[in-house]
């Protein structure tokens, strides 16, 4: 009882010391990654954070998957991220590069909120919203349980509809994985260019400058890019899992608007 009585007492101290340190640091809006799972974020992530002037959040502390609506001096209601404080003890508690302008965050559930992002933002923030052939999104299993897919039709649905919502918004931009496999630079000039940062020669050659390496996405060592895993739904494995998903009208509807299918 006295630990949980310490811990109430010390977190919003830590919390508060971590909001203090992270706007000393950072003084240009957050960019912030989402999309469905199996998607490349985490991929799209640690390429970002080759740039010198962005800081990568390693580890999704998912600061931005959870709200309250809070009364406002004025009377009027807005939507408030109750749990800010995981990233603020995060950054407390790390080195920060002195050429960091602002941090990067990835959580792929980020996507179902982006209405609360904006809001909270102020639209003063660059949200990148990562799509890939829903095909291989939903053919991919799961390291740990081979025998299931990792990606359900439904949460592919939802995390796609949820994104697709903001298609067009200035301050979204949405980025097919495909292109950032096939055609890395120019795909990741546009992403420099959405986010008024250069395309720098560290994240032109990201590989050599990631300060992403691991993550518990990846189950194997970061590799240099290759196109292994676009279309590999086309395998006979995949036959019946492919007709369900495309069974799917929503589903065909979305890979359509894509241009994953015609």
């Amino acid at each position: 009882m006295a630990d949980h009585a310490l811990k109430r007492i010390i977190q919003p101290w830590l919390a508060q010391l971590g909001a203090a340190k992270m706007n000393r640091h950072f003084n240009q809006p957050p960019v912030i990654i989402g999309g469905v799972g199996r998607s490349g974020t985490t991929l799209l992530l640690s390429m970002l954070s080759a740039h010198p002037g962005l800081y990568g959040i390693p580890h999704e502390v998912g600061m931005l998957t959870e709200w309250k609506k809070i009364s406002k001096p004025d009377g009027k209601e807005a939507w408030h991220p109750y749990r800010m404080d995981r990233l603020y003890r995060y950054l407390l508690f790390r080195s920060i590069p002195e050429s960091a302008r602002r941090y990067c965050e990835k959580t792929p559930k980020n996507i179902l909120w982006l209405e609360q992002i904006l809001e909270y933002f102020n639209s003063n923030v660059k949200i990148i919203h990562l799509v890939r052939d829903g095909r291989d999104v939903m053919t991919s299993r799961h390291p740990e349980r081979p025998g299931e897919y990792w990606i359900p039709v439904w949460r592919y649905l939802r995390d796609m509809q949820a994104g697709l919502k903001f298609d067009g918004h200035p301050s979204v931009m949405m980025v097919r994985y495909e292109d950032l496999i096939l055609n890395y630079e120019p795909t990741i000039r546009g992403i420099c260019e959405f986010i008024g940062e250069d395309s720098r020669p560290e994240l032109l050659n990201w590989f050599d400058h990631t300060q992403i390496r691991q993550n518990r996405a990846w189950f194997r060592p970061l590799e240099k890019l290759h196109s292994n895993s676009i279309g590999k739904w086309k395998k006979p494995e995949y036959r019946d899992r492919v007709d369900e998903i495309m069974n799917n009208e929503q589903v065909a509807g979305i890979m359509r608007r894509l241009g994953y299918i015609f």
